[in-house]
């Protein structure tokens, strides 16, 4: 190659000039089954720790967090686990552990 040519661009990390990574949907923020790098086992939703006489305030907060979180799906089961895409499944799996915990 002479020094005036243009070496092919790669987009985003693709080994061959026409081929490029497409993000998988649980990539995006708004997915359910997105995880951001604050998404930690042992993270404290909840300050107030449950007790026999504040379910109903625990229970609020909890929802709240969980649907701010956008992971109240897998609480209440609206978000299934997918049964075909084992990348999914696996992304899923790592959800439901996470608010489990």
């Amino acid at each position: 190659m002479g020094k005036n040519e243009e070496l092919p661009k790669l987009e985003l990390g693709g080994s061959h000039p026409s081929q490029a990574i497409v993000p998988e949907p649980w990539e995006k923020p708004r997915h359910p089954l997105y995880l951001h790098h604050s998404d930690q086992p042992g993270v404290v939703l909840v300050t107030q720790p449950l007790v026999e006489d504040n379910y109903n305030n625990w229970s609020q907060s909890m929802s709240m967090a969980l649907m701010i979180k956008n992971k109240k799906g897998l609480i209440d089961g609206t978000v299934k686990r997918p049964v075909e895409n084992e990348d999914e499944q696996q992304q899923w799996d790592r959800c439901d552990t996470l608010v489990k915990i």
